[in-house]
């Protein structure tokens, strides 16, 4: 609101500017959500992002005859909020499962909130410092290109029986053998454990391949 009033906006035109702010929250929620259950996580939150990059520059170029452009930029800064805010939680039940979201979610809420509760203050003090909100628009920008990049190269974390797995299969594999098959330990769901199923790579069609591929698989 500051911004569209600094450039001239009226009070009513800002506003209204506001109310598409809240509709884009809203959109954004539900567009987030479903683009996660048809494309990978990942690639869903990062064009959540890709609205944060864009918003801004529409805020910095808005003037009195564009006001058309200040209607779009809250439009995609509400939609970047909701998108993004539905991707970051369930990428989190995604990547690390129902057992830890709960304590996971929470503490990641609660670090977003301490770390962007300075934001007005800090966007306060740009203005003073260059007497615009052009800085503020800008880093706003910039984090939103660092979170992209992150996002790009994140990966699904491993439970720790799966990682030993991974190990253990590379070895096997260094010794000549070609599948180390897992499966849950009765006692405890939650820990993976090896099952020897190693196949010689000579003859993979033999009877004692079909025989090791049975055991590791039953």
């Amino acid at each position: 609101v500051l911004r569209l009033r600094g450039v001239g906006i009226s009070s009513a035109d800002a506003a209204w500017a506001m109310s598409l702010l809240t509709v884009g929250t809203l959109l954004g929620r539900w567009l987030g959500g479903l683009l996660m259950d048809v494309m990978n996580a990942r690639y869903a939150y990062i064009l959540g992002l890709c609205c944060y990059v864009v918003g801004p520059f529409m805020a910095i170029n808005v003037t009195p005859e564009t006001i058309v452009i200040g209607y779009v930029a809250g439009l995609l800064h509400g939609t970047a909020f909701g998108w993004t805010f539905t991707c970051m939680n369930t990428c989190t039940a995604h990547y690390y499962g129902p057992a830890a979201f709960p304590k996971l979610n929470g503490m990641m809420i609660l670090l977003t909130s301490a770390a962007a509760s300075p934001a007005g203050y800090v966007g306060g003090k740009i203005f003073d410092l260059y007497g615009s909100y052009t800085r503020a628009f800008q880093l706003d920008a910039v984090l939103a290109v660092l979170a992209i990049i992150a996002m790009a190269f994140a990966t699904m974390p491993k439970p720790r029986g799966e990682a030993q797995a991974a190990l253990a299969l590379a070895q096997f594999e260094h010794d000549g053998f070609q599948r180390v098959a897992l499966r849950q330990h009765p006692a405890d769901g939650r820990r993976a454990v090896l099952l020897l199923a190693a196949c010689a790579t000579s003859r993979p069609q033999s009877p004692g391949e079909a025989a090791c591929r049975r055991e590791a698989y039953n």
